[in-house]
């Protein structure tokens, strides 16, 4: 079921606070909205290779979008994020992501599962992980330094924002609070739809055309090392922080901007899979990560 206005920030986030981990990688909307995105840009294979997969549902149904979140356990968390070092500030597969236990690894996974296989069960989870990971990677704090051994992408660190009465983890305000300016009582479709018409061709080609996700990693990696310089918090440190109220709509173009990228990339990439299983084509390397 599917929202259209965010619940009141109070309630939503001590909900948030009871989940598992309470690292959720943009709340429902946020998930949404890039799983619409991407189907507002699907081309016609890609359309026709989601259609066969999903049958009448959509990228951005919580059956797809969510689905990752709402099977979520110890086992399969790692998945979710990646963790890499903020001096480093791109990917390195040997050191952030041992046993291929992180979001690149996974998305990797996904797109060739995508690619390759003719189970449809496989595809389907396979294509459920990839619109929920694409979406993971592109918050900042799921690539930040600390996840193994530090505050968990500020989930370890209290925010106390402004003069509200209560207090939330940052990696919570990360999720949903910085989200709610973004939305603005829209749906999540009518967000996309308002993104997608506003999105210039080149600057939308220029995001379609990085398709690593060491690429996207290495970019959420920089964002999540700026936020915690402008925070002036470390990402080992745990306790108790005072965000002010005006750091939330001071957010909004960071977070339109990080759905964004994520919904067009989460397209070209579906794009990508179509055109190469309608081939039958070896899979291209990818261009390095910058």
């Amino acid at each position: 079921m599917r929202r259209a206005r965010p619940a009141p920030p109070a309630l939503l986030l001590a909900t948030l606070l009871l989940l598992p981990g309470a690292a959720r990688g943009w709340v429902d909307e946020g998930h949404e909205v890039v799983g619409a995105l991407a189907e507002l840009r699907l081309g016609e294979a890609a359309r026709a290779m989601v259609r066969e997969i999903l049958g009448p549902a959509r990228l951005a149904d919580r059956e797809v979008a969510l689905w990752a979140d709402d099977h979520r356990d110890r086992s399969n968390a790692p998945y979710h994020w990646v963790d890499i070092p903020f001096e480093a500030g791109r990917y390195d597969a040997g050191r952030d992501c041992p046993g291929g236990l992180c979001a690149v690894a996974r998305i990797e996974w996904a797109a060739e599962v995508l690619t390759r296989a003719s189970d449809h069960a496989a595809r389907l989870d396979a294509l459920r992980w990839l619109v929920h990971l694409v979406g993971d990677l592109h918050q900042p704090l799921h690539a930040a330094e600390g996840w193994r051994q530090g505050n968990r992408g500020g989930v370890r660190l209290q925010a106390h924002l402004g003069h509200r009465s209560y207090v939330a983890s940052l990696h919570v305000l990360w999720d949903a609070e910085v989200l709610w300016p973004v939305m603005d009582g829209r749906t999540p479709a009518q967000v996309a739809a308002r993104v997608e018409a506003s999105l210039g061709a080149s600057r939308g080609a220029d995001w379609a055309a990085e398709r690593s996700p060491a690429t996207w990693a290495g970019e959420s990696n920089r964002l999540a090392r700026a936020i915690y310089q402008e925070l002036r918090v470390g990402p080992a440190q745990t306790g108790r922080i005072e965000v002010p109220e005006a750091y939330v709509a001071a957010q909004r173009a960071r977070v339109e901007e990080a759905l964004t990228k994520a919904g067009v990339r989460l397209g070209a990439l579906l794009d990508r899979i179509a055109r190469q299983r309608a081939d039958g084509a070896p899979v291209p390397p990818d261009p390095p990560p910058r």
